[in-house]
């Protein structure tokens, strides 16, 4: 019951998630993919690292290392994401996503030598075969579609598995396993200070906030 409960609010938090980013994207002038992704990973480690400190009181297992080398590669897939969406719809941006399992089967044989049935892999060609034929019908039907989104997208979710292989194998499968609050807090922390760096590298930051000031006084 815990499972089908935690699975439930899962999936209901994720489409909220998606309906109110593609709100977001869809404002005029929104081309601040790095914003975003900021205060995505703020409010991830906010959330986190209340939990862990004022429940689990704090105690931390995973290497400092581990979470700065895990944070850079979900930094650059979720980065990529958001500016994949300048160039495609929100719906192939969704459909690429839920197809992350794939490059984490790859990723995951090569980092954690894990081995998969061939039903496993007859499933994930089967994902292959409805992505191809989801994008190729964005590409009819959106002027939008650019084949430099494809390419990020790609990119994107390559850097997700390696992220999502990493952390199962250094926080997870280890002797003394982190709590996901800590993992959530350390990691998503350590992203926020990659992505903050990356918009001052880029000159995102003050656009980016002007344009959030205005459009939310607007609302």
């Amino acid at each position: 019951m815990q499972f089908y409960i935690l699975a439930a609010g899962l999936l209901l938090c994720s489409l909220v998630f998606a309906a109110l980013q593609e709100k977001v994207f869809r404002i005029e002038g929104f081309t601040y993919g790095g914003w975003m992704t900021f205060l995505t990973y703020v409010t991830y480690s906010v959330c986190g690292l209340w939990e862990w400190l004022l429940i689990e009181g704090g105690g931390r297992h995973g290497k400092k290392k581990d979470f700065a080398v895990v944070a850079l590669t979900a930094t650059l897939g979720y980065y990529l994401t958001n500016w994949s969406l300048q160039y495609l719809s929100y719906a192939t941006r969704v459909v690429f996503k839920s197809s992350k399992v794939l490059p984490v089967m790859a990723f995951g044989a090569v980092i954690q030598r894990q081995h998969y049935t061939s039903a496993q892999y007859s499933a994930g060609a089967l994902l292959v075969a409805g992505i191809s034929t989801f994008t190729m019908g964005d590409r009819e039907g959106s002027a939008a579609f650019s084949a430099a989104g494809v390419v990020l997208i790609s990119l994107a979710s390559m850097f997700d598995a390696v992220s999502a292989n990493l952390e199962e194998a250094r926080f997870f499968r280890v002797e003394q396993p982190c709590s996901q609050a800590e993992v959530v807090a350390c990691m998503c922390g350590c992203a926020a200070v990659y992505s903050f760096v990356a918009l001052l590298m880029t000159g995102e930051l003050w656009p980016a906030v002007q344009h959030s000031m205005v459009h939310y006084k607007a609302e």
